[in-house]
């Protein structure tokens, strides 16, 4: 769905149930995502580079084995992160960028 006009996701995205991979990349009229997204259990990878996504929904933050890729550091998050997971962050984005995800 990269690219798209997409304002949100529809609720039909919740039967997808085998999905392992998600690019909603340079969606940038999408601003939000349902929290069905967080609870496809397939779904190991999420690209939401280029969008204006600011909030993720509690379902994603709970997932360990979901990574999310974004090239943008506004994303709020629903605790307050402890400074080892501040420096964890960092550290993974800066391995990204060394790789030229971004």
């Amino acid at each position: 769905m990269e690219d798209t006009r997409l304002v949100k996701l529809p609720v039909a995205i919740k039967k997808l149930v085998a999905l392992e991979y998600m690019s909603l990349v340079n969606c940038t009229s999408l601003n939000g995502l349902p929290d069905a997204v967080g609870k496809l259990g397939c779904l190991t990878e999420l690209d939401l580079s280029g969008t204006t996504i600011k909030e993720l929904p509690y379902s994603i933050w709970d997932r360990e084995d979901l990574t999310v890729q974004m090239n943008s550091c506004n994303i709020r998050t629903p605790r307050r992160l402890e400074d080892e997971e501040v420096i964890m962050l960092r550290y993974d984005a800066l391995k990204l960028k060394q790789n030229k995800f971004f």
